[in-house]
Parts: C-alpha cells; sequence; structure tokens
C-alpha cells in the first residue's frame, strides 16, 4: 500500500466518495501533538501542511473537531501508541 499526501483542507473532498468509507489512524508525538493518516481502502494519505511538513494537532480533540465535518468517515479511529514512549525527563 502506498502512502501519499494530502493537505487538511483536501480530507474532505477526498472522502466524500460514497464507495468506501475513510478511516483515520493517528499517531502521538510527544515533542510536536497527533499526526493522522487518512485511509480509503487500499489508498493512504499522510496529512501534511501545504508546504509538505507534517500537520501535527496538540491534542486528540482537536483531532476529533477537526473530523467531524469529514463526510464517509468512520465513527472509530485508530491510536497508533507503537511509536510511543515514556517521558525521560529526570525528577527534581
Amino acid at each position: 500500500m502506498a502512502l501519499d499526501i494530502i493537505t487538511f483542507d483536501q480530507i474532505s473532498r477526498l472522502c466524500d466518495r460514497d464507495d468506501v468509507i475513510a478511516e483515520s489512524l493517528i499517531y502521538p508525538d510527544m515533542r510536536h501533538g497527533f499526526s493522522l493518516k487518512i485511509t480509503l481502502g487500499s489508498e493512504s494519505y499522510s496529512v501534511v501542511r501545504r508546504d509538505g511538513s507534517p500537520h501535527y494537532f496538540r491534542s486528540i480533540d482537536l483531532v476529533l473537531d477537526a473530523l467531524l465535518d469529514v463526510p464517509n468517515i468512520s465513527p472509530f479511529l485508530t491510536l497508533d501508541t507503537s511509536g510511543w514512549a515514556l517521558s525521560t525527563i529526570a525528577s527534581s
């Protein structure tokens, strides 16, 4: 499955299809926030800014709010915690 890129403002147009339900996958990043991937069948898209850099959300709430108006998106989302690590901040 190839991974393409899409800007956030293109998601609604991409998902406005009746032949497939879009799925969302959220990746947490301790430094930047949460990134988003949208999958439609065998097509997979990483959400980026207009300059091509990753689009990060500060919280899961912001991701959920952003996805509210996206048509034909699954009400279920996946949170991929495989890259999550405990903070290495030293306690005083």
